[in-house]
C-alpha cells in the first residue's frame, strides 16, 4: 500500500486534547477522509510495537535508526494492528492518515527529513500544561534526556546543571515546567526554516474558524460552512455561541486559578531560561506565533 498523505499532529497534553472539542477537532472531526492513529509511541500500550529505552526520543535530521524507520512505515501504510492506536479511527480503508503524537517532539526534524510529512505542531500555555500533568501525576522524564548524549550535545548541554538542581530540588511543578521548556524551545528553533504549520492551543480556541481556514489551505483542503458548524457542534444561536466563548475563556484561565502566584512564577521564570518569550502571565500567547 502506497503512502498517499499523512499529517503529523503533535499537541502538548493527554487530556486536554484528548476531551476538548475543539482541539480535537483538528484530527478527529474537521480532517475529510483522514485515518487516526493515535499515540504510537505510548511506553506501556506500544511496547510490543515498538519498545524504545526512551519515552521521548531525540534524533538529528539525517541519522539512521532503521527499527524506527520502519515502525513509522508501518504505521503509515496500516500495518500495525493495536487496539489503542486505532483507538480513535473510525476509518480504515483510506491512503489518508493523521498520526496525533505528544511524544515525538524532538523527533520532528527527523520524521520531516525522512518522510517529508506535513506537520502540524500545537503549543499550549506551560502553565496549563503544568496543571494537567499535577493533576495526571505524570513523570517528568528529566532523566532521560540528561542520558541522550546527542540532545545533549545539540541542545542541552548549557542547562545541565540547571536541569540537575531541578532534579535534586524535587518540586513537580518547576518539573513539568522544564519538560515543557525542553519539549517546546527545540521545535520552535526549527520552526522558522520549515514549512510545518504552528497552533497555539489558545488560538484554536479564540480564533478557532479563522485557524481552521488557515489549516485547510495547509492541507489543500477548502474551507466550508458546513465545517464551521460542526466545529461549533452546531447551534447557531447567538446565545448558545456566547456560552461556548465564555466556557472557552474559562477553560484558558483555568491555571491562573489553580496555581499558586509563586508556583505560576517559577514555572515562567524557566521559561524565560530557555528563551521561550511566547508566553508570560496572559493566557493567550504573543507575537511572533499569535
Amino acid at each position: 500500500m502506497r503512502i498517499k498523505s499523512c499529517l503529523l499532529y503533535t499537541s502538548p497534553s493527554p487530556r486536554d486534547l484528548s476531551n476538548s472539542s475543539a482541539a480535537s477537532d483538528v484530527y478527529k472531526r474537521q480532517l475529510p477522509g483522514y485515518r487516526v492513529i493515535f499515540e504510537p509511541f505510548h511506553p506501556v500500550q506500544c511496547k510490543k510495537e515498538f519498545n524504545s529505552p526512551f519515552s521521548r526520543p531525540y534524533l538529528r535530521a539525517f541519522d539512521e535508526n532503521k527499527e524506527l524507520e520502519n515502525y513509522i512505515k508501518k504505521l503509515l501504510t496500516q500495518r500495525i494492528k493495536n487496539k489503542f492506536i486505532n483507538s480513535r479511527n473510525k476509518r480504515f480503508i483510506t491512503y489518508q492518515t493523521v498520526i496525533k503524537f505528544i511524544r515525538a517532539n524532538l523527533l520532528l526534524d527527523w520524521l520531516y527529513h525522512h518522510f517529508h510529512l506535513p506537520i502540524v505542531f500545537m503549543i499550549r500555555h506551560p502553565c496549563a500544561v503544568v496543571l494537567e500533568r499535577i493533576k495526571l501525576r505524570w513523570g517528568s522524564h528529566l532523566d532521560e534526556f540528561l542520558t541522550q548524549k546527542k540532545l545533549m550535545e545539540d541542545f542541552l548541554a548549557p542547562y545541565e546543571d540547571f536541569i540537575q538542581d531541578i532534579i535534586k530540588e524535587g518540586k513537580k511543578h518547576k518539573e513539568y515546567a522544564l519538560m515543557w521548556a525542553i519539549e517546546n524551545f527545540i521545535p520552535l528553533k526549527w520552526i522558522p526554516n520549515r514549512p510545518w504549520f504552528l497552533i497555539t492551543y489558545e488560538e484554536l480556541f479564540i480564533n478557532r474558524t479563522q485557524l481552521l481556514k488557515k489549516l485547510f489551505r495547509y492541507l489543500g483542503y477548502e474551507y466550508s460552512l458546513k465545517i464551521e458548524k460542526e466545529s461549533y457542534k452546531l447551534s447557531s444561536t447567538a446565545a448558545v455561541k456566547d456560552k461556548i466563548e465564555i466556557e472557552q475563556k474559562l477553560i484558558l484561565s483555568k491555571w491562573q486559578h489553580e496555581l499558586s502566584n509563586e508556583e505560576i512564577k517559577d514555572i515562567l521564570d524557566i521559561i524565560e531560561k530557555f528563551e521561550v518569550s511566547l508566553y508570560n502571565s496572559d493566557i493567550i500567547p504573543h507575537k511572533p506565533y499569535f
